[in-house]
């Protein structure tokens, strides 16, 4: 099983011709270009469909502050999270945007700051991770829940990620062309609280 997870951002043009085929979906935060506008939108979509929500974080990849960035990460998941609520939804997932992402998976100590905010917002929520070393610590350490990701390019294959020696959670696509592609192989299935939390 596979969940296939998108971007819902302004730079993402294909981003709502996507949602058909994905099974989960990251909304962007305040902090990522996001507007109560684009939420309201995305709402609208999940509450007509099934897709497992999750919450698109981005912020200043230079700042060292631990307060300051543990406060900009509940800021925003709670702002989605509080806008979402009153259409009876629930956010699922959690996903670092750009260099955030990329400190996410190459900063172990930026990990576990991420980590513990998650963790305070709500211990259940899966952070979207690909670095197998900082997803098994965060997990060993922190007990945080994390879903293994990797991307889909335009030379990937279902089969090759079968194949793997670590199979991922989720398969993260950029684009419509590559995400029709792979919807022709396997139908996703999303990650929820129940699939990544199931041993606990």
């Amino acid at each position: 099983m596979f969940d296939f997870n998108c971007n819902i951002t302004p730079e993402n043009k294909d981003a709502y011709e996507m949602l058909p085929y994905v099974s989960s979906a990251n909304i962007s935060a305040g902090l990522h270009n996001g507007n109560p506008i684009d939420i309201l939108k995305f709402a609208n979509y999940a509450v007509r469909h099934e897709i497992s929500i999750g919450v698109l974080i981005d912020g200043d990849n230079k700042e060292k502050d631990e307060d300051k960035i543990s406060a900009d990460i509940l800021y925003q998941i709670s702002a989605v999270a509080g806008f979402l609520n009153t259409y009876g939804l629930k956010i699922e997932n959690i996903r670092l945007n750009g260099k955030y992402y990329d400190k996410l998976n190459s900063d172990k100590d930026f990990a576990k700051i991420v980590a513990k905010a998650v963790q305070q917002f709500n211990p259940w929520l899966n952070i979207i991770i690909k670095n197998e070393e900082i997803k098994k610590y965060l997990e060993d350490e922190l007990y945080s829940k994390c879903a293994l990701e990797v991307d889909f390019g335009k030379n990937t294959s279902i089969r090759e990620i079968r194949e793997a020696n670590t199979t991922p959670e989720t398969i993260h696509f950029e684009d419509i062309e590559n995400l029709k592609r792979a919807c022709d192989v396997l139908k996703p299935t999303p990650i929820t609280y129940n699939r990544v939390s199931e041993d606990f």
